[in-house]
């Protein structure tokens, strides 16, 4: 789980240093207020829109593939489809 948060912990220790300083001088803390990022914006709907047929696509050519083998390799194929399939739409 830790490489989802890749260069988290750089910012976090970054980010309580500047305060330590900050405190340490007396200054006051200021206060950021985070505007919430858009979820269904117009882009990410059109992404969405092609991406998600395409997830269903790959593991369902992922499940042809494993029950219709070609040669040995297709079976390892059509598990990396899905598997790649169902990261992105899990994620």
């Amino acid at each position: 789980m830790s490489e989802a948060f890749f260069g988290w912990n750089k910012r976090n220790i970054d980010t309580f240093i500047k305060n330590l300083v900050d405190v340490k001088k007396n200054i006051p803390v200021q206060k950021k207020i985070e505007k919430p990022e858009r979820e269904w914006t117009f882009k990410k709907v059109i992404i969405r829109l092609f991406a998600y047929p395409f997830c269903l696509f790959l593991i369902g050519l992922g499940v042809y593939m494993i029950f219709n083998p070609v040669n040995w390799k297709s079976q390892g194929a059509g598990i990396g489809a899905m598997t790649i399939a169902a990261i992105y739409l899990l994620l």
